[in-house]
Formats: structure tokens, C-alpha cells, sequence
């Protein structure tokens, strides 16, 4: 394959089955996937310049979300992140976060890029089998 073109690159990006998003230093998403629009329940209106601090549940995970974000933009790249999170109607939800930075051909950093993946359910199947041993 020669490359691809911007239409076929979209047409990828979208259909991935993971949330997939760019942002920007204020943590502003600038780009993202269907499967983000599924995760968090958004319409692509909401999501347009969404802070992804407004995501957070707690305000402690909002600051290490700052961090992050600084980090990011620094240069640094994370892996298996994980994050409590709050879905457009309000509710709980976990994700394992990818985050790194999105670099231009002089190497400076433009954009943030995080891949996550909804792990709610499996957080839930875990606390409830430490709860069953519990019991037992």
C-alpha cells in the first residue's frame, strides 16, 4: 500500500472500536472517534472543545488528569491509565487510558492522543468476586 488518503485514514479512525481522541495543552478534546461519542454518551456538539477534566469524578483525579496533560505536552507518553470517569448523563464508568504526545516533523508536541477502553464492567465483576470471597 503506497498510503493512505485522508478520507480512508477517517474512515479508520472512526471505526476503531476504542475511544480515540486528540487534545489540546488546556486538555480541550480537538479530535475523536464514534467509539468515544459511544463511551461517554456525548453528542459531537458536546464534545467540540470538551475539557477532559470535566470528565473526571473526583477533583484529585482532576489534578492528576493536569498532571498528565502537562507531562504529555512535555514529551512523556503513559500506558494503562486508569480513570474514573462520569458519562454525559451523569453516571460511573472506568477506563484504561493510552496518552501520548502527537509530535510535528520539527518534534514539537501539537496534540495530546489518548486510546481508552471502557474496563467498567470488568471493575465491577472484580469487586464483586473479592466480595463473594469475602463472604465464603
Amino acid at each position: 500500500m503506497d498510503g493512505i488518503s485522508e478520507e480512508g485514514f477517517r474512515s479508520l479512525f472512526n471505526n476503531l472500536p476504542v475511544a480515540c481522541f486528540g487534545y489540546d495543552r488546556r486538555g480541550r478534546i480537538q479530535i475523536w472517534n464514534r467509539a468515544y461519542e459511544d463511551l461517554y454518551g456525548f453528542s459531537a456538539r458536546e464534545i467540540v472543545n470538551h475539557s477532559l477534566l470535566k470528565n473526571a469524578r473526583y477533583s484529585k483525579d482532576r489534578q492528576r488528569r493536569r498532571e498528565t496533560i502537562k507531562a504529555v505536552f512535555s514529551g512523556r507518553s503513559f500506558y494503562s491509565l486508569e480513570w474514573r470517569e462520569r458519562r454525559a448523563d451523569g453516571s460511573p464508568c472506568f477506563v484504561q487510558t493510552n496518552t501520548y504526545p502527537l509530535r510535528d516533523v520539527r518534534g514539537k508536541v501539537v496534540m495530546g492522543i489518548g486510546i481508552s477502553m471502557d474496563v467498567t464492567a470488568q471493575k465491577r465483576s472484580k469487586k464483586a468476586l473479592k466480595q463473594a470471597a469475602r463472604r465464603s
